[in-house]
């Protein structure tokens, strides 16, 4: 309890110290972004695309060069299909200016910086259509932040994410004239969900934790429960143990006191489900909560990607933690409660364990042994 309540007090020190800090900008693969500087004569948009999204589209390889103007041409056009903004109802005519590559730890990213001259008084809000990438890939995100908003008389630098584009959300208008400077926080609820409910790594994680839920081992085999309350309570052991391993390491990772680069939280996260789905098929863990919870961490620091690639105010940094966690909790929930009903209903049919379980396991094994063997050769 001693050491708890000193991890609590140096945990609340760290969030006093961050409350005055700035958030650093990270950029992230599947995702790009648009920065806007609303000017007193014009409207400057700047839009940086990934690497990995230029290739795979144009097959354009950013070297040491910027692209000349011929190989440009077609990012140019198919961002001018995919990145409307719009003022007093009519569409602005954005035109290019220039371009330009920057090297971050993430990748390289190409920066094209358009311009619209405003055609009479500043407009009090924009709506923004932003559809790049999303025929390509249905998670992928379009980060929409303000540097200068000249209608608000506010600097915001590299700080404030404004707006979050999915192709369920692709049209959204932005008040000029009332911008709090934050993403709204019911965002980070949505995107804590959004993540594990697109998360097929930690989906399979959790699936294969539930499928021997509704059965114990005994004499060497599978044996369905007879009563509802020890799969409930079962279930519940399982998903307090991975909430809270999970918890812990997003909020240390969030704090910035837990640092791991995301490649090897990649491979540790998809042995975890190789590791659970086998225990199915003869149980070999001595102590399984242990290993789910030890697992649970890294799934965690997965999880803490996520929410570090949305900026926001350090200030907010407890709301955004809570927020985004409990998203996560209530994706979480969902999957539960659509799998958990069904595996019980079924638990007593002669080919519940060779289908389900242990077939369900190795389908489950398989992939996953994908996903590492792809992670660890990069």
């Amino acid at each position: 309890m001693t050491g708890l309540c000193k991890q609590v007090r140096k945990t609340c020190g760290t969030i006093l110290l961050l409350a005055f800090a700035h958030a650093a900008f990270a950029h992230s693969t599947g995702e790009n972004y648009v920065f806007l500087n609303i000017d007193e004569d014009a409207l400057h948009v700047r839009v940086e695309l990934h690497q990995n999204e230029l290739d795979s589209k144009f097959g354009l390889q950013l070297q040491d060069e910027v692209p000349d103007a011929a190989a440009l041409q077609p990012v140019v056009a198919y961002v001018g299909e995919h990145l409307e903004i719009s003022a007093f109802d009519q569409p602005l005519q954005l035109d290019f200016r220039d371009a330009g590559r920057m090297t971050l730890p993430q990748g390289e990213f190409l920066h094209l910086h358009f311009a619209a001259e405003w055609a009479g008084a500043l407009p009090e809000s924009l709506i923004i259509r932003q559809t790049l990438f999303f025929e390509q890939d249905p998670r992928h995100r379009g980060l929409l932040l303000i540097e200068r908003n000249a209608v608000a008389g506010r600097d915001f630098g590299e700080e404030y994410t404004a707006l979050i584009f999915r192709p369920d959300n692709a049209v959204q208008e932005l008040d000029l004239v009332d911008v709090p400077g934050l993403l709204q926080l019911r965002e980070f609820l949505w995107q804590g969900a959004w993540h594990i409910l697109i998360g097929y790594d930690h989906i399979l994680f959790l699936l294969s934790l539930l499928l021997t839920s509704v059965v114990f081992w005994q004499a060497g085999r599978w044996v369905p429960e007879e009563s509802f309350r020890n799969p409930l309570l079962k279930v519940a052991g399982i998903v307090t143990v991975f909430t809270v391993a999970h918890s812990i390491s997003l909020s240390l990772a969030a704090l910035d006191i837990v640092k791991l680069p995301s490649r090897p939280v990649e491979i540790v996260i998809a042995l975890s489900i190789i590791v659970m789905a086998m225990d199915n098929l003869r149980p070999y863990l001595p102590k399984r909560w242990v290993v789910i919870f030890l697992f649970g961490l890294f799934h965690g620091l997965g999880f803490a990607t996520v929410m570090g690639h949305l900026t926001f105010r350090m200030v907010d940094l407890v709301k955004v933690m809570v927020l985004f966690n409990l998203g996560v909790e209530l994706g979480q929930l969902a999957i539960v409660l659509a799998v958990f009903p069904l595996l019980y209903l079924l638990r007593k049919k002669s080919w519940f364990v060779p289908v389900v379980i242990q077939g369900g396991s190795v389908a489950i094994s398989v992939v996953a042994a994908y996903w590492l063997v792809e992670r660890v050769i990069g």
